[in-house]
């Protein structure tokens, strides 16, 4: 099947709901994390607390050029999905509460890295939408887009952003400070301090060092202030300073979108790599050719870390745990949710159409159901109980996994007294499919 002909079909099957799925990355490398279950109050600008979207496109690269149309098609759907807005409009209407005329919103990219920028087509296409936002009357020059550093060169100009203001700098605020450690204060930038709005947009990358292993949602802020190495201001060591920043009043309260560029993306050797890495988890193109949308940016960099720490793992490197992600959903920052089994997953990629179940050739259970384009295998659930649900955490019910389209489970038929309920869900990259549906198998003994 060809790349267009598996991105329609999954558009035609709808959307998947999956909670996160501990992925082998952790399993590999021995790690164990706890999760902290903390008080959590009011998050004004988290409006979805633990809900993300992941949208796969195989059509949205092909080699170096991105294109553009599958990438607002992509942006529209993933918008609607995390919403559950009839349109794409809406959905962002619904992302901006009290939209007028007279309101802003900014852009925070990232174009650090001559390979792997925030890409400009993605948010070409939020952008589009607003202006076709307050009746088609939103002004474009209340639009910033805006980097620390030249952003002309990555595609953000005045071609493909017509009337939109692009600012490269940070244009720091003198008035307004962050404390990032104590004693220690740095200067907001003056984008965020003036705008209504505040689309954070990261992409997936790695970095080197030790104490910044990740380029993503938090360290994205780096951009959004004044720091310098020479007056002890540097903000990358991620706890507490970049969570101070993401927690404080502009950036925590404004922000209200993640939007995670992940068409390339750098497993290693990041934030400034030679190129895109190469990805054995995309083996269609060797790139991840996706979205991330969230509001909750806990979840969108734990989601981040174990994709990256995935790849590593498949590629034979270390996987990294750093605890700052974690921290950050806790006291006194309460930026989020860390905790997998709270975390509500919307993809694109299908469930098994139909789930049948037979007689063994050898006794107990035969299963098959139709391949699901994108999968790279399937997992499979059973139970005693006809209305379990899937437990991808404990696996207390995941009797296992295969690349094919059958599964024989011989010990169906060991007690015939034992009726037992199946499961079959796709899964591709480290996220699950919706259920396939549930079949009994009853009698079904050795002979």
């Amino acid at each position: 099947m060809s790349a267009s002909s598996r991105n329609e079909d999954r558009l035609r099957r709808g959307i998947s709901r999956r909670r996160f799925i501990q992925t082998a990355a952790m399993a590999a490398a021995g790690a164990t994390i706890p999760v902290r279950n903390w008080g959590e109050p009011t998050r004004s600008g988290n409006v979805m607390p633990g809900k993300i979207v992941i949208w796969e496109d195989l059509g949205a690269s092909s080699g170096t050029s991105v294109n553009l149309v599958t990438v607002k098609t992509m942006v529209e759907n993933g918008l609607m999905a995390l919403t559950g807005q009839p349109t794409a409009l809406s959905a962002l209407e619904s992302l901006l509460p009290g939209l007028d005329v007279t309101k802003r919103v900014t852009f925070k990219v990232n174009c650090l890295g001559t390979y792997v920028p925030t890409r400009w087509e993605m948010v070409r296409a939020v952008t589009d939408l607003l202006r076709q936002t307050c009746g088609s009357l939103y002004p474009p020059a209340n639009i910033t887009i805006f980097d620390n550093r030249g952003i002309g060169s990555f595609g953000f100009n005045s071609t493909n952003f017509p009337d939109v203001t692009i600012a490269s700098g940070a244009n720091v605020d003198p008035t307004t400070t962050i404390e990032i450690a104590p004693g220690v204060t740095v200067k907001l930038s003056s984008h965020i301090v003036n705008c209504d709005y505040l689309i954070n947009c990261p992409v997936l990358k790695d970095h080197g060092q030790s104490d910044k292993r990740w380029t993503l949602a938090f360290k994205n802020h780096i951009g959004s202030v004044y720091g310098s190495s020479s007056d002890g201001t540097n903000c990358h060591a991620p706890n507490p300073r970049l969570l101070n920043i993401s927690a404080s009043p502009h950036v925590k309260e404004k922000t209200k979108l993640i939007l995670t560029s992940a068409i390339y993306g750098v497993w290693n050797g990041g934030p400034n790599p030679g190129g895109p890495s190469s990805w054995s988890l995309f083996p269609e193109e060797l790139r991840p050719n996706s979205i991330m949308l969230s509001t909750d940016p806990v979840t969108l960099e734990h989601w981040g870390i174990e994709l990256i720490n995935r790849e590593r793992a498949s590629q034979g490197y270390p996987v990294y745990s750093l605890p700052y992600c974690q921290d950050a959903a806790g006291p006194p920052w309460y930026l989020g949710v860390y905790d997998f089994a709270q975390h509500e997953v919307i993809t694109n990629l299908p469930e098994p159409a139909s789930l049948e179940a037979q007689p063994g050739a050898m006794g107990g259970v035969q299963l098959s159901w139709p391949a699901v384009s994108g999968a790279a295998k399937y997992r499979v659930y059973r139970s005693t109980n006809p209305y379990f649900t899937p437990d991808p955490f404990g696996g207390s019910n995941l009797l296992g996994e295969t690349t094919a389209t059958s599964y024989a489970d011989p010990a169906a038929g060991v007690d015939p007294s034992t009726n037992y309920y199946y499961i079959v869900r796709a899964y591709r990259a480290i996220w699950e499919s919706p259920d396939s549906p549930r079949v009994g198998a009853f009698a079904f003994a050795l002979p």
